[in-house]
């Protein structure tokens, strides 16, 4: 048992410079509505590195699923879309592992619905999966 509330990591983005793409965290984002589409294809690299949803960067961008596809079609944005995939994928790895093995922190609550402390909790659920797919921890 910790006291401590869980902290949630910091935000990521892939910052794309001419070929080369590479996990950046930022503070300062500039809004949609006033990015470059150099922005907006590094906006979009950020979201798919850190959820491996195109849907969702397409939300988070404001375009369609047909417009980042015809963006693929630019060498360079397709490596750094593999590589955000790549990215995501490593990162969704390495979550199912710390929940399989470090568990998930769970409030601890007194009669009243206080929070007295956390706990955290294994999943055998996740961790059978990773047992019988050992090929996902190749990465």
């Amino acid at each position: 048992m910790t006291d401590e509330t869980p902290k949630q990591p910091p935000a990521l983005r892939v910052v794309q410079t001419g070929d080369v793409i590479e996990p950046t965290v930022v503070d300062d984002i500039v809004p949609m509505e006033l990015a470059t589409e150099r922005e907006m294809k590094s906006a979009f690299l950020g979201v798919l590195a850190e959820t491996a949803s195109v849907l969702e960067a397409c939300k988070v961008v404001g375009i369609s699923r047909v417009e980042a596809h015809q963006w693929r079609k630019d060498p360079a944005f397709d490596r750094a879309w593999n590589q955000a995939y790549t990215i995501a994928r490593s990162v969704i790895i390495d979550a199912a592992v710390d929940r399989a093995l470090v568990g998930t922190a769970r409030p601890i609550l007194d009669r009243y619905g206080e929070v007295k402390g956390w706990v955290r909790t294994p999943s055998d659920a996740v961790l059978s999966v990773l047992l019988k797919e050992p090929h996902l921890l190749n990465s």
